[in-house]
């Protein structure tokens, strides 16, 4: 589970569309969430009442007039933590912005708390979308403090291509899952670097290696998710992160991170796997090497990205890097993390050796250590490690042992 568990008031109004809210809202109650699903009568066509009841494990609300004790559109607002509508109709956003309400939906939208978030998921036909009516009514609501979101392009369910879809689940629940940690953590300013960089050797080869970018791409949106003000810089997949840069060779790496640095990050975490060496200038060939003779290769240490960004950066930023070591005994693992050290602004290493990665198991422990040489802890997955880097979260307890030996 990425964020704490929280109470969800999901309300659901008549779309086809409903089928992508229905595999949202399992999504987020696997993670822990507690929801709440008001829906309305429509919406009741595409998705029944027992689908919501079985994914939520929660009575859903759909009455204006219930048989029941409590004030549901008033007890339910001041239970959530978070509103969400999806999918959001044309016609449910106009009334909102109008404040007509002939449901229980509307009812609730009148009593929202404008100190929670209340997040609208528009899904609808490119032209009602478009139209002048929908379109002042998405500013209305914006300018109300509603976050309206935009929709996707593609093919509708009305068989038009266009704007007007429903966002992809992921990208929805990264949206929810940042304004919920908005609101519980403290907002930072980090810029994080992954994948691997693939410098050319002539105009096919390169000199690469096998960073899959996937522990970056986790921590940024886990970073994310928490409600930081994320810059990711990579080679490899970026998911639905806003701001990313990309980068192939080293060169083009070290110009991205070195323009950026200047930034004012609160931290930069360095998950990115930068060549060691680099092919002296004068070197480098032009087209194809011949394959018809032997080939002997000069490589030249690179300067260091972290030295380089050490000498720039503002003293306010942090940096965390990480070492991977290959098959190494204890004594050569403090060793190369000693090293990075040497850098004032490095507060914590990152630490993996591949004899501790399984991919085919997913398990990928990283080590926290400290400027004293100290390992914190041994974390199983990175967002818990980050976790404790920004929170100072106390990890799960280990022998006193453990906790300083490799």
């Amino acid at each position: 589970m990425t964020t704490l568990a929280s109470n969800i008031l999901f309300k659901v109004s008549g779309s086809i569309a409903g089928f992508k809210a229905a595999e949202l809202v399992s999504s987020l109650a696997k993670d822990g969430h507690n929801i709440k699903v008001m829906a309305s009568k429509n919406s009741l066509n595409f998705v029944g009442a027992n689908t919501w009841q079985g994914i939520t494990g929660n009575q859903v609300y759909s009455e204006q007039f219930p048989n029941s004790q409590g004030i549901d559109h008033i007890d339910l607002n001041r239970w959530a933590d978070i509103v969400v509508l999806c999918p959001a109709t044309a016609a449910r956003i106009n009334q909102m912005a109008t404040g007509v309400s002939s449901d229980l939906l509307g009812d609730s939208y009148l009593a929202h708390d404008f100190e929670k978030p209340y997040i609208v998921f528009p899904a609808m036909n490119w032209a009602m979308l478009e139209h002048p009516t929908t379109q002042r009514s998405l500013k209305l609501l914006n300018d109300y403090g509603i976050q309206v979101e935009k929709t996707d392009s593609g093919l509708l369910a009305c068989q038009e291509s266009g704007s007007g879809r429903l966002l992809p689940v992921e990208k929805m629940k990264l949206i929810i899952e940042r304004a919920l940690g908005k609101g519980k953590n403290p907002v930072k300013k980090i810029l994080v670097t992954a994948g691997g960089t693939s410098d050319p050797i002539d105009q096919v080869r390169n000199l690469t290696n096998t960073s899959t970018g996937q522990t970056g791409l986790a921590l940024a949106n886990h970073l994310y998710r928490r409600g930081s003000d994320v810059q990711l810089v990579t080679s490899r997949d970026s998911g639905f992160l806003e701001s990313v840069k990309r980068f192939k060779t080293s060169n083009e790496l070290y110009k991205i991170v070195l323009d950026e640095v200047r930034s004012n990050y609160d931290y930069i975490f360095m998950a990115a796997a930068i060549s060691d060496f680099e092919l002296p200038d004068d070197t480098r060939v032009k087209g194809k090497i011949s394959s018809q003779d032997d080939l002997h290769i000069k490589l030249v240490p690179r300067k260091k990205l972290i030295e380089i960004i050490e000498q720039v950066k503002p003293k306010r930023t942090k940096i965390i890097a990480f070492k991977l070591t290959a098959n190494a005994d204890s004594e050569e693992k403090l060793k190369s993390i000693e090293k990075l050290f040497q850098y004032p602004s490095v507060e914590f290493v990152i630490h993996n050796d591949i004899c501790e990665i399984d991919k085919a198991a997913r398990k990928h422990t990283f080590n926290l250590f400290d400027r004293q040489l100290k390992l914190i802890h041994s974390f199983d997955t990175i967002e818990a490690c980050s976790n404790y880097i920004l929170n100072r979260e106390d990890p799960p307890f280990r022998p006193k042992e453990e906790r300083t030996t490799l």
